[in-house]
């Protein structure tokens, strides 16, 4: 570890120095670099859908209170019909 430390120390001018890309290099990259097909995206994004869907359906067979409405029942007494 000491080593490397003195090799910093000695070399401090070559370590703060910014190392300058030429213009365009990261555009002329970004080119090179293999596009994702649009199909895959779609696919991800479906398949993402119908795992979304997996887990409501499944919570809502362990859960069913949570997703139930009770109905209220009228509530008519003899007092209330004329």
């Amino acid at each position: 570890m000491d080593e490397l430390k003195n090799f910093i120390e000695k070399n401090r001018q070559a370590f703060d120095e910014e190392i300058l890309l030429p213009e365009g290099y990261i555009n002329r990259f970004e080119q090179k670099l293999p596009s994702k097909p649009t199909h895959v995206i779609v696919w991800y994004s479906l398949s993402g859908l119908v795992i979304a869907a997996s887990v409501g359906l499944l919570l809502f067979s362990i859960y069913p209170p949570i997703c139930y409405f009770p109905v209220r029942k009228n509530r008519l007494t003899k007092t209330s019909v004329v």
